[in-house]
C-alpha cells in the first residue's frame, strides 16, 4: 500500500492527490473477496475520505473481525464502491468468506 503522491496521481490520471494505492492483494484475503485489485486507489472507507496509506491502515485497524465496510476506490479512472468484511489473519470472518459486491460510484 502506498500513499498517492503527485507523481502517482499524474501517472494514473487522477485528479486528486489523496488515497492509498493498492500494491498487492493476497489471494483469499478480505480485499480479494471484496474484489479489490492491485492498482486500485482506495479513496474512502465508510464514507470518510482516505488521504494516505497510514490513515487507511489506522481506520481498518480499529474495526473488528466480521465488520462490514464500504470502500470507495478508483479503478482505471472510474470510481467504484465495494463491500468488504474484516477477516482474521487466516482470511475468514464469522460470516464466512466475504462475497464480492462491486458497483459504480454515484
Amino acid at each position: 500500500m502506498y500513499t498517492v503522491t503527485p507523481d502517482i496521481a499524474h501517472s494514473l490520471g487522477l485528479n486528486n492527490v489523496a488515497g492509498a494505492l493498492v500494491a498487492q492483494v493476497v489471494e483469499g484475503s478480505a480485499a480479494d473477496h471484496a474484489g479489490i485489485h492491485t492498482g486500485d486507489v482506495i479513496t474512502a472507507v465508510n464514507g470518510q475520505a482516505v488521504k494516505s496509506n497510514s490513515e487507511l491502515r489506522n481506520t481498518i485497524g480499529l474495526l473488528r473481525v466480521g465488520d462490514k465496510l464500504e470502500v470507495g476506490l478508483v479503478r482505471d479512472g472510474k470510481p467504484l464502491h465495494v463491500t468488504a468484511v474484516i477477516a482474521d489473519a487466516a482470511g475468514t470472518s464469522p460470516l464466512g468468506p466475504a462475497a464480492s459486491h462491486e458497483s459504480p460510484a454515484h
